[in-house]
C-alpha cells in the first residue's frame, strides 16, 4: 500500500513498507532530460507529463503540445506515448517511481461536441472546459478507467506510484483567462450558480434581501455581467454587502473547481482501490485572488483522496533579484493535515535556451511571449548555482517536498551543476533520517476569503508584495490558513500577522484575545477590525519590511540580519541570499559553527554573531553545528 508517513516529524511517501523519499527530477521534454543521470546519482522519485488532449497547456500563450494526444476520439486511445514517456524517464531496466502527469483538458473534437461545456468569455470567446461541467468530470472518469486499465498490462505498473491531475491553464488548475473580471459565462456555469444560490439561500426571499434584487424564482438568476464585476473592483476596499452578488459568483466559481478536483481524485483512488496518491496544483492564496479558482482550499485540504499539493516558487520580479519566490500557500496548514507540498523548482539557468531553439515545432519563431526575461536565467554559472542554492535551502528549512523541473532538458547539464544535484540529493536524504527542528517564531495567517473584500490591486499589494517584504526583514516564518488552526498551534509562536482577513469569525477572534492574553503580538494587517488587546495591533495596510521588523523587535523575535536580507532557517540549516555586496552580520540564536555546505566555510560565533562576505544575489547554505563539536 501507499501512505504519506509522518517519520522524524517529516513527511514521506512509503511504498509497500519502502521509504521513499519527496524530491524528484523532471522534464517537459524527457528526450532532451537528464533523467538517466539522475538515476545514477541516486534520485529514486520522477515526474513527467502526458496529455489526454491535443491543446496546449496554456491557450494564450501559442505553444504546441509537446506530444500527441491520448484521447483521439470517443472510443480511440493513443496509450503508445504513455509509453514512450515511462521509458525515457526510467529507461530499459524502468529504475525508480514516477508521478506520472496527467492533462485533462479536453481535445478538439470533445469540444467540438460540448460547446455549452466550455468556457464563455464575456465578449462570446470560448477557451477550455469549464470547471462547472458534469459531462468534463464524467467524461476524465471514463479516460482515467482507460488509462489505468492500460498501465495495469504493462511492465511498469508499480513503477507509477501517483497520479497528478492537471488541468486548466499551465495545468495549475488557474482559469484559462484569470484577469479583467473573467470568467466563466457558460451555459454550464449558468445552471451551477442558480443551483448554488438555492442551496445557499434556500428560498428566493432571503436571496432578494442579500442582492437587493425582486426576483421571483431561482431560475431568473444570471451571472453577474463584466460591468457589475468590475464595479467591485473600483475601490481597494470592497463593500461587500453591495456587491453580494458578484461575491456569491466568485464562491460559487472557486468551489467548482474544488468540487471538481474533489470528484476527480476520489475517482482516481477508488479506481486504484486507495493503492495510489493522488496530487495537485492548487490552493495558491498567497498570490491568486478570487478570479483565479484557487480561493477554496478548505474545501479539500483535508480530503482523504488528496495526498499532495504542489506549486511553483514565486516569479518575483522575474526572479532577477535577491529578493523571496515566496511560497503559494499555507503550507504549515498543508503539512498538518498530512500532506505533502512539492515546490516546482523550474529554476532558470545559464544553459536555459527559448523554447523555440529547444524544440521549434511546439511554438513559433516570433512568438514574443516566450522570450520574456522570465523565461531565462543568469548568464553565468555561478549565478545559476546560487539559484539553486536559494530554491534548495528554502524546501529544506521548510520540510517541504520538491522537484527540480527541468522544463525544456538541458538546464543543468554541466558537471558542476549535477555534482550540486547530487551533494543536494545526498543532503536531503540525510535530513530526512533526522528530527526536523522547526525555528520559526512567527506565524502568517493566510485568509481564502480576503481577495473577496479588496480589489485586484489593493490584493496584490496586502498578499504577494507583503509576503515579498516578509521575506526582506531577516526572519524564517511560518504560512497557516484562516480557520485551520487552534489556539494551541498559534500560542509556540512569538508573533502571528493576520494577512486582511475578510472578517473575523467569533473562533478568530477568542484565538486572538488568548494569544493576546499570553503577551504574544498579534497584528492584523490590510483594514480595520474592532478587537482590542495590549498586544494587538490593526495597522488598515500592507506592511512593508522597515514595519514588520518593528513588530518583530517589539516581540522580542529573533532577527537574524539587521539589513535586508533572504533568510531560511530551522535548527540544523540556516540559508541566505544578499540583496547587495558587501559584508553581512549574521545573528544567530546561540554560540555555533556554521558549516559552508557547498563551499565547505567555516564561521565561528562571537558573541553569537558571526560576519560574512557576500556579492550580490549570492547565495549560501550552512550546516549549525554546535560549538563545542568542533
Amino acid at each position: 500500500m501507499k501512505k504519506v508517513l509522518l517519520k522524524n516529524n517529516n513527511l514521506i511517501l512509503n511504498v509497500d513498507g519502502k521509504d521513499i523519499a519527496p524530491i524528484a527530477y523532471m522534464s517537459y521534454l524527457p528526450f532532451r532530460a537528464n533523467y538517466e543521470t539522475f538515476r545514477k546519482i541516486g534520485y529514486e522519485l520522477f515526474s513527467a507529463s502526458v496529455c489526454m488532449g491535443d491543446k496546449p497547456i496554456n491557450e494564450l500563450s501559442g505553444i504546441r503540445p509537446f506530444e500527441k494526444p491520448i484521447w483521439k476520439a470517443r472510443k480511440e486511445f493513443d496509450f503508445s506515448v504513455v509509453d514512450k514517456v515511462v521509458g525515457q524517464v526510467l529507461g530499459d531496466e524502468l529504475k525508480g517511481y514516477l508521478l506520472l502527469r496527467i492533462n485533462v483538458n479536453m481535445p478538439s473534437w470533445w469540444r467540438e461536441e460540448n460547446p455549452d461545456d466550455l468556457v464563455r468569455l464575456s465578449n462570446g470567446q470560448v477557451l477550455m472546459q469549464s470547471s462547472f461541467s458534469e459531462k468534463w468530470i464524467a467524461d476524465v472518469k471514463y479516460f482515467f478507467a482507460k488509462l489505468k486499465t492500460h498501465i495495469e498490462n504493462t511492465k511498469y505498473k508499480d513503477n507509477i506510484i501517483a497520479w497528478q491531475i492537471a488541468a486548466m491553464n499551465t495545468e495549475e488548475w488557474i482559469a484559462p483567462l484569470d484577469v479583467d473580471g473573467e470568467p466563466d459565462f457558460s451555459v454550464c456555469a449558468q445552471k451551477a450558480f442558480s443551483r448554488w444560490c438555492e442551496e445557499k439561500y434556500k428560498n428566493i426571499y432571503a436571496l432578494n434581501i442579500a442582492w437587493g434584487t425582486e426576483l421571483i424564482d431561482f431560475s431568473e438568476i444570471e451571472i453577474p455581467s463584466i460591468k457589475r464585476r468590475m464595479e467591485r473592483n473600483e475601490t481597494a476596499m470592497v463593500d461587500v454587502a453591495r456587491h453580494r452578488q458578484t461575491i456569491d459568483y466568485y464562491r460559487c466559481f472557486n468551489e467548482s473547481y474544488a468540487n471538481a478536483l474533489e470528484h476527480l481524485c476520489k475517482h482516481v483512488k477508488q479506481i486504484y482501490e486507495n493503492d495510489i496518491f493522488v496530487g495537485v496544483f492548487y490552493g495558491y492564496i498567497g498570490q491568486l485572488g478570487c478570479y483565479s479558482g484557487h480561493c477554496a482550499l478548505s474545501k479539500i485540504l483535508h480530503s482523504e483522496n488528496i495526498d499532495f499539493f504542489a506549486s511553483p516558487f514565486g516569479y518575483t520580479e522575474l526572479r532577477q533579484t535577491a529578493r523571496d519566490w515566496i511560497y503559494h500557500s499555507a503550507m504549515q496548514s498543508c503539512a498538518n493535515a498530512g500532506k505533502l507540498w512539492f515546490l516546482e523548482a523550474d529554476v532558470r539557468t545559464f544553459q536555459t535556451k527559448s523554447l523555440y531553439d529547444t524544440m521549434p515545432t511546439v511554438v513559433d519563431k516570433n512568438n514574443e511571449r516566450m522570450y520574456a526575461p522570465i523565461w531565462f536565467g543568469p548568464k553565468t554559472e555561478e549565478e545559476s548555482i546560487w539559484n539553486l542554492i536559494r530554491s534548495f535551502g528554502k524546501v529544506l528549512t521548510s520540510g517541504n517536498a520538491f522537484w527540480w523541473f527541468d522544463m525544456w532538458g538541458g538546464w543543468y547539464n554541466t558537471p558542476k551543476m549535477l555534482e550540486f544535484m547530487n551533494e543536494a540529493h545526498r543532503i536531503y536524504l540525510s535530513a530526512l533520517k533526522k528530527p526536523f527542528k522547526k525555528a520559526t517564531e512567527v506565524a502568517v495567517v493566510l485568509d481564502e476569503d480576503a481577495s473577496y473584500g479588496m480589489n485586484t490591486l489593493y490584493y496584490g499589494q496586502t498578499y504577494g508584495e507583503q509576503l515579498v517584504c516578509f521575506g526582506d526583514a531577516g526572519v524564517p516564518y511560518d504560512l497557516y490558513l484562516k480557520g485551520d488552526f487552534s489556539f494551541e498551534t498559534l500560542k509556540e509562536y512569538k508573533c502571528v500577522f493576520y494577512l486582511a482577513p475578510l472578517e473575523l469569525t467569533s473562533k478568530d477572534i477568542e484565538i486572538i484575545k488568548r494569544l493576546d492574553e499570553l503577551g504574544i503580538t498579534v497584528i492584523l494587517t490590510g483594514r480595520d477590525y474592532d478587537v482590542n488587546g495590549k498586544h494587538i495591533f490593526i495597522p488598515n495596510k500592507a506592511l512593508v519590511e522597515k514595519e514588520i521588523r518593528e513588530y518583530y523587535k517589539r516581540a522580542n523575535v529573533h532577527i537574524y540580519l539587521e539589513k535586508t536580507g533572504l533568510i531560511f532557517a530551522n535548527g540544523d540549516f540556516i540559508s541566505m541570499t544578499a540583496a547587495e555586496d558587501g559584508e553581512y552580520t549574521l545573528s544567530m540564536p546561540k554560540e555555533c559553527v556554521l558549516c559552508g555546505v557547498f563551499e565547505h566555510e567555516y564561521y565561528r560565533t562571537q558573541h553569537n554573531q558571526i560576519k560574512i562576505g557576500f556579492r550580490k544575489n549570492q547565495s549560501k547554505l550552512f550546516a549549525i553545528k554546535k560549538s563545542e563539536t568542533l
